[in-house]
């Protein structure tokens, strides 16, 4: 209770003092703003000195810094008067100010400047309009309002020593375009401005390398700073008669056209090599001159009848189609292409197809009525198709018409890959030259023959020949040694005659006779590569033509893949969804592969190929008649 007492007496006293004192607050947080509603620069930039008047007020806010231009190593400003009155000024990184409270003033004051060629100055602001009335120079943005914390730049306007080196393309197209490239060089001083003279009825829609730029009339005028400067100008141009718009010295033009359009040019300026010029060309029938403000150049244009062009054709095709016992047929067709028209490629394919891919990307399957594939415009496109057929399943005898995949488009040079199983033989292929596991005829002759004469040398009877040859041939296709045996053995055996009937000096015949055995020996082993086709081996062995050629190799299991495509026993089941890009089929390699090349493939001249095939097992039949053979030779000696 006591306590209470003393804080109620507390209270009473510090309220009686506060209402006996003068309470004063300080306001540390007002504002401080102001505006410069109007701000004049005049004079004649050629003395480097300005005067400045304007107006404007103070807001809010005492001893406000009232900011009029900068940066104070660059300008001097002096004598201030401030509603007609002296007025010290101060200044900092951002330029010159006054401190001034609130309300209306007026000010003038005169500016030194301290630099050479343009002048930049910051106007720290806000200046609500900022004007110039300069001799002998401008503002290259001319008049500005609302400027805040912005550069200026103002342009000398005194005559500057310079080099202007010009570059003028006129292209004739659709619509004619020109491109001027401009590089200028001041000596001792700043660019400052400088107007093109445009001659050919140009109407400028691009440039670059210049602060600022303006088209009045035919004169188009360039604000340049710094003493070097590139300029670019592009836009379209209506004349046939036309003439560089730089008045001083020789520069580059180069006239061209579209190749649909024929030049005639008549001017007296002197042309040069095209390797000459520093402009690059856009079009091959370019010309290149060397021209001055004198010389014209009268263009004559002709509009060329156009032509239709090949639109679409077929570098290389490469088609791959793998055949396997059951009937089965899996075919690649690949294309590297070059097209400029059209949008979709028709191709015609023999069963389902399962995937697609155009420039390395896989495309969903679509059609018309028939199969269509959406066709990037390429120089260096690739095709790659997939697709699933069936035919009857391989039998002793069989005739098959091998399924591919074709187009319309024309094609330089086309492979085709014929993967087929181990166990059968390739008798022919028909379409195409060479593919056949069969020796050529003029092979089987010169065999025939060397094989005849070895046979008669043993002995001379029509029929031992005949046999002798059959025989031979059987162990050539089953085994080259034991075929190599059997010459030895037939040469000893001759030699053996002379031997046991002449004296000492047959048997060094008989010695010669051994060297010409060898040599023989040589030249069948070398010969035997001939047949190497037809012999039967575990590894690679190929036939070669000039078309085609036929691979053994053995075999490997076929991919393995999860409805139904084709019909008969070779008949696979797949997964198949709508809407999803298609996944790659990889084909199978199978033990015997034929390769054929056509060239020129056309819609007149597509590829047929169609094969006679043999079941292997009949090479048995023949080494069967081969041991006939050889037990009735062996009767007949």
């Amino acid at each position: 209770m006591k306590n209470k007492s003393i804080i109620i007496f507390l209270i009473i006293i510090f309220t009686g003092t506060v209402s006996a004192a003068e309470i004063i607050v300080l306001n540390e947080t007002q504002e401080k703003i102001f505006s410069v509603e109007k701000l004049i620069l005049r004079g004649d930039l050629s003395k480097d000195k300005l005067n400045i008047i304007g107006y404007g007020r103070v807001i809010s806010g005492e001893n406000v810094k009232v900011y009029l231009l900068g940066p104070a190593q660059d300008i001097l400003i002096n004598n201030l008067r401030v509603n007609n009155e002296p007025r010290s000024l101060s200044f900092d990184s951002k330029g010159y100010y006054f401190l001034f409270n609130k309300g209306e003033f007026d000010i003038e004051a005169d500016l030194n400047i301290r630099t050479i060629g343009q002048i930049r100055l910051n106007v720290p602001g806000p200046v609500n309009e900022l004007k110039f009335d300069i001799d002998n120079g401008y503002a290259i943005d001319g008049d500005k309002y609302g400027v805040y914390n912005r550069e200026i730049i103002i342009q000398r306007s005194e005559k500057v020593s310079m080099v202007v080196e010009g570059n003028f393309k006129y292209s004739y197209k659709q619509k004619n375009e020109f491109s001027y490239l401009i590089n200028f060089r001041a000596f001792g001083s700043t660019l400052g401005k400088y107007t093109l003279n445009l001659k050919n009825n140009e109407q400028v829609t691009y440039v670059a390398g210049a602060l600022k730029h303006e088209q009045i009339g035919n004169n188009f005028v360039l604000d340049l700073e710094g003493k070097t400067a590139a300029v670019t100008i592009r836009g379209y141009f209506d004349s046939g008669n036309l003439k560089i718009p730089l008045n001083e010295d020789t520069h580059h033009v180069v006239i061209e056209s579209e190749p649909e359009k024929k030049l005639s040019i008549s001017t007296n300026a002197e042309e040069i090599d095209l390797s000459e010029s520093t402009l690059n060309p856009d079009f091959l029938n370019a010309r290149a001159f060397l021209a001055s403000q004198t010389d014209s150049f009268i263009v004559q244009v002709k509009d060329l009848e156009i032509l239709p062009s090949l639109a679409a054709s077929v570098k290389s095709a490469d088609q791959k189609v793998a055949i396997t016992k059951k009937g089965s047929v899996l075919g690649e067709l690949r294309y590297n292409y070059e097209n400029t028209g059209l949008d979709y490629i028709s191709i015609d394919i023999p069963g389902e197809p399962l995937y697609a891919s155009t420039s390395g990307r896989a495309v969903k399957l679509t059609k018309d009525k028939e199969f269509l594939l959406s066709f990037p415009k390429s120089t260096y496109g690739n095709l790659d198709l997939i697709f699933f057929e069936t035919v009857d399943k391989l039998s002793f005898f069989d005739i098959v018409k091998v399924p591919l995949a074709k187009t319309d488009l024309p094609i330089t040079e086309q492979k085709t890959t014929i993967f087929l199983p181990e166990d059968v033989f390739v008798v022919e292929t028909i379409g195409a030259k060479g593919g056949s596991q069969l020796p050529e005829f003029r092979t089987i002759i010169i065999f025939v023959l060397l094989m005849g004469a070895l046979a008669a040398l043993v002995r001379k009877d029509i029929k031992f020949i005949f046999l002798y040859v059959i025989f031979s041939s059987a162990l050539l296709i089953f085994d080259k040694r034991i075929f190599a045996l059997l010459i030895t053995v037939s040469m000893i055996y001759k030699i053996r005659q002379y031997v046991s009937k002449k004296s000492m000096k047959y048997m060094l015949a008989g010695a010669g006779a051994l060297i010409v055995l060898g040599l023989v020996i040589f030249v069948f082993f070398g010969f035997m590569n001939i047949f190497s086709g037809v012999t039967r081996q575990m590894g690679t062995h190929e036939m070669v033509s000039d078309y085609a050629r036929v691979d053994e190799e053995v075999s490997s299991p076929m991919t393995k893949s999860m409805n139904v495509l084709g019909e008969g026993s070779g008949k696979i089941t797949v997964q198949k969804r709508k809407g999803v890009l298609p996944v790659r089929f990889e084909l199978p390699r199978l033990g015997k592969t034929i390769t054929v090349k056509n060239h020129l493939v056309t819609k007149e001249t597509p590829v047929n190929l169609t094969l006679i095939l043999v079941s292997s097992w009949i090479e048995y039949l023949y080494y069967i008649i081969g041991i006939i053979a050889g037990y009735f030779c062996y009767r007949e000696l």
